[in-house]
């Protein structure tokens, strides 16, 4: 298995130039874990999945990255004081919430700068979708660490 890196720099996709970020993927959805890295890595960015924040943390302290931006299932068990503790080193962190069905809306915080909901079949039509929502918010929180890029952005 390739080691995820942190590479700065800046790529060409879709006609524009966007810096290169470290993605931490953290659900417990293995399957979507995967589908978003792949998504995301084929963009330039660096990612880093995830199914626990015991094991964010063991990858992040192992590979000695901090993530730019996080995808957060707001099912994840300590998720969101997770993200409290990445924002207190990084307050530039940017956060992407991803949820399965309009109730785990309401457990969505204000730590969150975006909403997408996990596509219902993992295809490759859904990816674009995605990595526009990455790079919104990584472009947002960039600019300004105290401002969320949208309230939702997707369903």
């Amino acid at each position: 298995m390739n080691e995820p890196t942190a590479p700065r720099g800046h790529c060409r996709e879709a006609g524009f130039q966007i810096a290169m970020a470290t993605v931490l993927i953290l659900d417990d959805d293995l399957g979507f874990v995967f589908w978003v890295a792949q998504a995301l890595t084929s963009a330039g960015f660096a990612s880093i999945p995830a199914h626990s924040v015991a094991e964010a943390k063991r990858l992040l302290r192992q590979f000695k990255v901090k993530p730019d931006i996080v995808i957060l299932s707001p099912a994840i068990s300590g998720g969101f004081e997770f993200i409290g503790e990445l924002r207190a080193e990084n307050p530039q962190l940017g956060v992407v919430a991803a949820v399965e069905r309009a109730a785990d809306l309401i457990i969505v915080r204000r730590e969150v700068d975006a909403v997408r909901a996990k596509p219902e079949v993992l295809s490759v039509d859904a990816m674009p979708e995605w990595r526009r929502t990455v790079r919104r918010v990584y472009s947002k929180r960039a600019k300004d660490p105290g401002k969320k890029a949208s309230a939702h952005d997707g369903n």
